[in-house]
């Protein structure tokens, strides 16, 4: 037994280079070249290569038996054929190819291009290669069955290892996959793609194309940890399927159970983003997506297993979460596009709220068909699987396992941006770093499309707010408050008024924006023309958004504390769940004011609005629920389901108190997707062009509901002009509403028009100014001073010259198309260094500073 085993494991060992050997003639990419030592050490090897396939010819031939199966009666028994066994064989080589085709399609997702044909399907693989070798084995199957036992006596055999059948299944399923193009190519890919489009490859010898010695032992120690990692798991596999077909729970058959599941939802977590798109310089995703998706989640339902220890049960539970997953996220990419962030887990503490933005009728449909699986596999609980996958033993090394395998992810994505920190875990390591020069600063959904969504909540889970900027120390913080108390007095030389001596009202109106901007947008009439009129006698203009058709929160959050998105990490999704809980105090402009008030005719607690509030010390927080009893709003007028502008202004006239300064943050809901009704008086028509009756539908119905908000503006705004107290309004939205996609052939054109929304700063009291500027939402409060006359802190000093320095553009989504001088940029260095000192930095800045103080 002993004997067998060492020569078990050197038959492994000659497998490995003799597939290794003709791995080293493909790798190589077209234009590099193994240097001339490396050139004759791979000779020698292919040499061996082929004395190591004699070997493996050995094994086969000694071990015919395996084939074999005894058939007939009592009196006359003799071997034959087993083709029960001999045809597993084809069916590993089209399960194969399925997943084969499976990764090509993942690989292509994006790509507009692709079509369904002979090569792109590459099918050249299956019927020119595969069959042939399928055909050609079962030939010497058939051959070498028939040699007679005296001839495979040979003296030779006996330095031969005696094996299963189950080792050769593992043995096909190992070369094939070790083979396979794409293997190779993730091999060389992960090792030596640059972390930069700009950047040559990650070789010694990169300006030569040449694959060194150092190169060369990289190479081949990350090969011979794939054959590992595939021998091993070819071993479990081939268990996993032998435990189904026997009816048995076992850590094998959980495993294999957890391979297939993260294939199928790691392709339809992929395909749920799919985007029309051209290719980027390496490719329409990066090399190794699937494997590294694959790899956390199979590490997530492992997990499952081992912690409910129910196969049946565990598999359901599975296939309900990521199936309800999968399609969420493919209804939200589809809608905003842009994935679900791990931050929104909090909205499923909010069911109710959650539905008013879906169909009901396909989320029915969703919970039924869910459901239904999950229903049916516990009724399978009862017969098949039966019992507990492991005892307490292999559950304590399969947890063990888990997270020695998780380390290193946890690891290395906490140290994104200091790769010197990261554990140095092979291909891993490579895969998290790779592209990230091009691909980070693209953005959350391009890099969930790109690199996978679980690269982007392990990113956004373990990553910082902010990264640390060049200079960045207590004595850098000192300077530019000193600066900066300049700057304010010199502004304030020109200025009298105290912002805190008057009403102040934010209202962000829910995706406000006109779409008569918008080339091929056909509208019997301007919907906004009462908002253009006092765009044109007050401060206004259009305000750059961060996103298309959402990112309402980050926008009502930069408003009020000025600290713009841009300078935020990639990680970041939602300001109000991802940065400002664990800021120590926020600089909002709210804090001037002695009374404070928000109003949103939604649940209090989406995107964490209600904890958020609080923080700012806001004294009351009105909303339909999660709130303060007392706060709860009650008797709403609604449209469509949802309550209108006209009753939120009468909220916010029925609590303004002239005998006080007081500052609301208001927020409507009237105009929020969907726009599959409209039942108003509005009988405004509208008509997109290239759209389909349905669009064209929620077009006009959107355009009658924005002319809605259009008119009861201009009737509060009548009503605040009588009050006795100067009050100041900052009318905003938020982002241009989804009746338009985001491809729409004018927003590829001028695609800055995608996230303009229209803005106006306006005063009761009479309008001392109608600067028509355009603006991003950070830059409101800074605006507001301005406008009326106030003075300003040290911060608003900085905030204010950035306004006036910078294009609006810089703090948008498209903010990488805009160019900037030496000038602006030393000014955005300037607010950087503030704001990752409030974020993630030491905290140098106190509440109490005088950088946020007004001097009396």
């Amino acid at each position: 037994m002993k004997k067998n085993n060492m020569l078990k494991a050197l038959a492994l060992m000659l497998l490995f280079i003799g597939l290794s050997s003709l791995v080293f003639s493909d790798i190589l990419p077209e234009g590099v070249e193994y240097s001339a030592p490396v050139a004759v050490v791979v000779l020698v090897y292919r040499l061996i290569g082929l004395l190591s396939f004699a070997y493996l010819v050995l094994v086969f031939i000694k071990n015919k038996k395996i084939w074999l199966t005894w058939e007939g009666n009592y009196f006359e028994r003799g071997e034959k054929l087993s083709w029960r066994r001999v045809s597993v064989l084809p069916i590993i080589f089209l399960a194969y190819y399925i997943f084969h085709l499976s990764m090509i399609l993942t690989e292509n997702i994006n790509n507009k291009t692709f079509e369904f044909d002979y090569t792109s399907l590459n099918l050249g693989l299956l019927v020119e290669f595969y069959l042939p070798l399928v055909f050609a084995m079962l030939l010497a199957i058939s051959l070498v069955a028939r040699i007679p036992d005296k001839r495979s006596a040979w003296k030779i055999l006996d330095v031969v290892a005696d094996i299963e059948v189950e080792h050769v299944y593992m043995t096909v399923l190992v070369s094939l996959v070790f083979l396979d193009s794409m293997t190779e190519r993730l091999i060389w890919d992960i090792l030596f793609s640059p972390v930069h489009s700009e950047a040559m490859l990650d070789l010694v010898y990169a300006d030569e194309n040449v694959l060194g010695s150092s190169d060369f032992i990289s190479l081949f120690g990350n090969i011979l940890l794939v054959f590992a990692i595939l021998c091993v798991l070819s071993f479990f596999i081939v268990k996993g399927i032998q435990a189904f077909k026997s009816n048995s729970a076992n850590f094998p058959l959980s495993l294999t159970t957890s391979l297939l599941l993260a294939f199928v939802f790691n392709s339809l977590i992929q395909a749920g983003m799919r985007v029309d798109e051209g290719p980027m310089y390496y490719g329409y995703v990066v090399t190794g997506i699937s494997l590294f998706q694959v790899f956390v989640l199979t590490l997530a339902f492992m997990f499952l297993y081992v912690l409910i220890n129910r196969y049946m049960i565990t598999t359901a539970v599975i296939m309900f979460i990521f199936g309800g997953f999968s399609l969420g996220n493919a209804m939200k990419f589809s809608v905003r596009q842009e994935p679900i962030y791990v931050s929104e887990l909090s909205w499923l503490a909010n069911i109710q709220s959650l539905l008013t933005f879906v169909d009901i009728k396909l989320i029915l449909l969703a919970l039924f068909a869910l459901l239904s699986l999950v229903l049916l596999a516990i009724l399978l609980n009862r017969r098949f699987f039966k019992g507990k996958i492991m005892d307490w033993k292999t559950r304590a090394v399969t947890l063990l396992l888990i997270f020695s395998l998780y380390f290193p992810l946890m690891q290395n994505f906490k140290n994104l941006n200091t790769p010197d920190e990261q554990v140095n875990f092979p291909l891993l390591s490579q895969y998290v770093q790779r592209y990230n020069g091009s691909l980070l600063w693209r953005g959350s959904a391009k890099l969930a499309r790109d690199k996978s969504l679980s690269y982007v909540w392990l990113k956004k889970i373990y990553g910082k707010a902010m990264e640390e900027p060049a200079g960045y120390s207590q004595a850098k913080i000192e300077e530019i408050i000193q600066k900066y108390r300049k700057e304010a007095d010199e502004i304030n030389q020109s200025r009298s008024e105290n912002i805190a001596d008057q009403t102040v009202i934010y209202i962000l109106s829910e995706s406000l924006s006109n779409p008569n901007r918008i080339k091929g947008a056909n509208l019997s009439d301007n919907p906004l023309k009462n908002i253009d009129l006092i765009k044109a006698s007050a401060t206004g203009g259009l305000m750059y958004s961060n996103s298309f058709a959402g990112g309402t929160a980050n926008m009502e959050a930069q408003s009020l504390s000025g600290l713009p998105m841009v300078n935020y990490s990639s990680n970041i999704s939602t300001i109000n769940s991802d940065v400002f809980p664990s800021m120590p105090f926020i600089p909002a402009i709210s804090n001037f004011f002695p009374e404070k008030i928000a109003l949103h005719p939604e649940n209090a607690a989406n995107y964490n609005r209600n904890t958020i509030y609080k923080k700012l010390g806001f004294d009351h927080f009105y909303a339909l629920s999660n709130t303060d009893k007392a706060d709860i709003l009650i008797n709403q007028e609604k449209l469509d389901g949802y309550v209108t502008d006209a009753q939120v202004y009468q909220e916010v006239l029925d609590k303004i108190n002239p005998a006080q300064s007081q500052f609301f943050s208001v927020l409507t809901m009237q105009n929020h997707m969907s726009y599959e009704n409209y039942s108003g008086s509005s009988s405004l028509t509208a008509v997109g062009e290239g759209h389909t009756n349905e669009q064209n539908k929620h077009l006009q119905n959107y355009v009658r509901k924005i002319s809605d908000t259009d008119r009861e503006t201009k009737a509060f705004l009548e009503e605040l002009e009588n009050m006795d107290k100067k009050i100041t309004v900052v009318f905003y939205g938020d982002h241009l509403s989804n009746v338009f996609p985001i491809d729409y052939p004018s927003l590829k054109t001028e695609p800055f028009k995608a996230y303009q929304t229209d803005y106006f700063i306006w005063t009761n009291k009479g309008n001392t100014s109608n600067k028509q500027v355009d603006l991003n939402s950070a830059e409101f409060a800074p605006a507001l001073l301005e406008t009326v006359g106030a003075k300003v802190s040290p911060y608003y000093a900085l905030l204010s010259n950035l306004m006036w320095e910078l294009p609006a553009e810089y703090n948008s989504a498209l903010s990488t198309q805009v160019s900037l001088s030496e000038a602006q940029q030393e000014r955005i260095e300037e607010l950087k260094i503030i704001q990752y000192d409030l974020t993630s930095g030491k905290h140098y800045l106190k509440e109490d500073s005088s950088f946020f103080q007004l001097d009396e």
